[in-house]
């Protein structure tokens, strides 16, 4: 069951990916999805951080290795918008 959710997420989030950057997907709804991911993962960036910050008290090590992942993958984030949204302005 794991997989098959797994699997079928994957088909989600990389089709919504590969629209947000398509100009032949309308602009509003290219926004749209856009601004989707960025809550998605900002979301997930904000309770990664939480985590690391509570983790602290248990574990300094862990709990600086979680904070340093989780921004090394808000920075990631950020690269891959600034990306998508050069994207989208090339395109139109």
């Amino acid at each position: 069951m794991e997989t098959l959710f797994e699997a079928l997420l994957e088909i989600l989030l990389t089709g919504a990916l590969d629209a947000s950057t398509n100009k032949k997907v309308p602009k509003p709804l290219r926004i749209f999805l856009i601004v989707l991911f960025t809550v998605l993962f900002a979301g997930a960036f904000i309770l990664g951080l939480l985590i690391g910050i509570s983790q602290l008290s248990e574990s300094i090590l862990s709990g600086v290795v979680i904070i340093v992942v989780v921004l090394a993958l808000g920075a990631l984030l950020l690269w891959s918008l600034r990306n998508a949204l050069k994207k989208m302005k090339n395109g139109q």
